[in-house]
This record gives C-alpha cells, structure tokens and sequence, in this order.
C-alpha cells in the first residue's frame, strides 16, 4: 500500500465537524478591517485621472505600486471556543515600491524599513532565502541616514520631472516619530 497510490481515496471533514461541534469549538476572525472605499467615488475620479493621462506621453507616465513584506504577520482566524478579544494587527514590515513607465526606463527597486529594529542582514537574508536577491550579489553599501536617504529620494523623483516640488518637499520633510519632541507638563 505504501508504493501505491489510490486517487478514489480521500478524507472527508466529518471528523473535525464533529469535534468542533462535540466541544463547542468555532472558526472566528482574528483582525478585520472595515470597507472605507466607496466604489461609486472610484468610477467618478477614473473620468478625470483619464483626461489627465491623455494629455501627457506615454515615456512620461510612471507608475509605483509598493508591496509589503509582513515578516510578524500572524493568522486572520484561529479556532478557539469563544470570541477572542480584538487586537490590532502587528504591521511591521519591510516596504518594497516598484516603479516603472510606458517606455523602457528602469526605476531600482526602494526598500523602505521604518520604525522596525531589523539589522540589514536580516533583510538581506530574508531575500537570499527566497531567491529574491543572493547575498553575494548585492553590493555591501554602508548605512545610509535619514538626510541622505531623502536626498537621494529627492534626486531620483527630480529626475522624473514632476512638476510640483513644493509637494514632494512638504512630504518629504514631513516630521518621523524620532523628530517629534513631547513637552512634558508643568505643575504651575
């Protein structure tokens, strides 16, 4: 029977079925997130954003999509005999941004690893493992710092030829958690 195999076999669920029922055990969702995309408002803004597009050429459209890589990320639903207490999702990630236009400009991928405690050879493993990009591939740059970091983003949406800087600039010097100074009260 080992060497052999039956298709016609199967399992069936029964089993667990009647478990479940016997021990009042029942399938609940652990994190949920509420539908705040009204679809009617997508059909109506798609008009305009396609008037837009029409005007420019297609080399000069871009566009980026960015993925995530939740390395903590845990199961939606889990089996258990009551309602569990809600709890928010952890969402630490690493950000991965892909940007790409209509001709054949090359945009290099923007990892972005914000407010995690990750070394980058974690992040660089991560990869390798998965045959992303292999460790001995990558080229060994030194750690970049915040200003340096936005200057280069800076540089490479410049290259791009966007038209409104003052909103790039206003992004970009947008204040991080580490910038933001608490004043703790005063007993007057």
């Amino acid at each position: 029977m080992s060497g052999e195999t039956n298709s016609e076999f199967n399992f069936s669920s029964g089993w667990l079925n009647c478990f479940k029922a016997r021990h009042g055990i029942k399938s609940y969702w652990r994190f949920s997130e509420s539908g705040s995309v009204v679809t009617e408002n997508i059909g109506n803004a798609l008009v305009g954003i396609q008037a837009k597009l029409d005007q420019l050429h297609w080399n000069d459209i871009y566009n980026m999509d960015e993925t995530g890589l939740f390395f903590r990320l845990e199961a939606d639903h889990s089996l258990a005999t009551k309602q569990l207490e809600g709890r928010k999702k952890d969402k630490e990630r690493i950000t991965i941004d892909v940007c790409c236009n209509g001709g054949s400009d090359k945009v290099p991928l923007w990892v972005i690893a914000l407010n995690i405690d990750v070394m980058t050879t974690i992040i660089a493993n991560c990869f390798r493992h998965y045959k992303i990009c292999s460790y001995e591939n990558m080229a060994s740059e030194p750690q970049v710092s915040e200003d340096e970091g936005i200057n280069g983003l800076r540089e490479a949406i410049s290259s791009l030829h966007y038209r409104n800087m003052r909103d790039v600039d206003h992004i970009l010097n947008y204040l991080s958690k580490n910038d933001i100074v608490i004043e703790s009260p005063t007993n007057e």
